[in-house]
């Protein structure tokens, strides 16, 4: 081989073997601090984008479940709630019993019917305080809004949804109009007819026409369930939700309450309310249960499916873009010493022109 100080064969093949060990080091100690063989698009340019596009369907399927079990609270309160209604219609039932009895004295028929006007509040307070985060699904009927709220929920990260539909509180309780416990403003319309009894008479061939009750204005103060009596013919159209003779369901399914008549004008305090039957109550509340138990059940049932594909995802990405750092560990070392003795075969090649000196001396 010709001696040159111009070319360095050697040197310049040591120098690409050196800048060789140093990139592939460079790029073992990248693996081995981030973790990933794939952390950007310079290490594989198509499995990076096939990874980000894994990553943007995980981050939307967590958001999902984040929205799904913020909702399992709401439901949670709703069936809790409607738990406890439940139970108020246990003693309900029990109250309209004795009710029914038409032995009763008038004291103890008030004090029954004292018991029913704090039964049907309560469960209108449980209604009202139903609410979780700002929602509910069941609102209460003695309130303005009737209007339960429907909800709306992510059920993937494709943004499918499925919705859970709120049930009217007042379709849950029993007044459809409260009666009031203050005076009341002139009412505003219906015909001079007592609430429940006939307008006219009327044949076997022809129903009886039964008036309109009259509608109250709005009270001056706070507004409760309230009736000052109860007849026993009433509690029992209120228990069997059939008309009992004196005591009969309008056209809309309400029965009148109250001892006093319910005529247009300025009715007295305690003497107008429009109830539905018990077994009218009693099934809309246990269909409220099963429908938001049902409810509950799905979305624990979609979470879990979600969390299991938020696994799967993991390991596949797992599987496409982390690094084997036993593997990166042996690597290292090799590289090391490869990188050491690259620097001396340089130094080598580096110093074999100062031969040619020797020539000359």
């Amino acid at each position: 081989m010709a001696l040159s100080v111009n070319t360095n064969n050697g040197a310049m093949i040591a120098l690409a073997s050196l800048n060789k060990t140093n990139a592939d080091l460079e790029a073992t100690q990248k693996r081995i601090s981030t973790g990933y063989k794939v952390a950007d698009a310079k290490d594989d340019g198509a499995a990076f984008a096939v990874a980000q596009k894994v990553r943007s369907q995980q981050a939307g399927l967590e958001t999902a479940n984040s929205q799904l079990t913020n909702t399992t609270g709401l439901l949670t309160t709703t069936t809790s709630a409607l738990s406890s209604l439940s139970s108020n219609m246990k003693d309900i039932r029990t109250v309209l019993t004795n009710l029914s009895n038409s032995n009763l004295d008038d004291e103890t028929r008030k004090q029954y019917t004292a018991q029913f006007n704090s039964l049907v509040n309560q469960m209108n307070s449980k209604i009202e305080d139903s609410s979780y985060n700002g929602k509910s699904l069941i609102s209460s009927g003695s309130t303005a809004s009737t209007a339960a709220d429907d909800v709306q929920l992510l059920r993937n990260e494709n943004a499918d949804t499925f919705k859970i539909k709120g049930t009217a509180g007042s379709d849950l309780s029993f007044d459809t109009k409260v009666g009031y416990t203050d005076a009341v403003a002139t009412a505003t319309s219906g015909s001079a007819t007592t609430v429940g009894v006939p307008a006219s008479g009327g044949t076997a061939a022809t129903p009886p026409v039964y008036g309109t009750p009259p509608e109250a204005a709005t009270p001056a103060g706070d507004k409760e369930f309230s009736v000052d009596s109860i007849s026993a013919d009433q509690a029992t159209a209120l228990l069997t939700g059939k008309d009992s003779g004196t005591a009969m369901y309008d056209a809309s399914g309400n029965l009148g309450l109250g001892s006093a008549a319910n005529t247009a004008g300025t009715p007295a305090a305690g003497t107008l309310a429009l109830v539905k039957s018990f077994s009218t109550i009693e099934s809309n509340i246990n269909s409220a249960s099963n429908q938001y138990g049902n409810d509950s059940t799905k979305v624990s049932n979609q979470i879990t499916y979600n969390q299991s594909k938020l696994d799967a995802m993991d390991t596949g990405l797992g599987a496409l873009v982390d690094a084997d750092l036993a593997k990166e560990s042996a690597e290292l070392s090799a590289l090391q010493v490869r990188q050491q003795l690259g620097t001396q075969a340089l130094g080598l090649a580096n110093s074999s022109p100062q031969t040619i000196l020797s020539l000359f001396r």
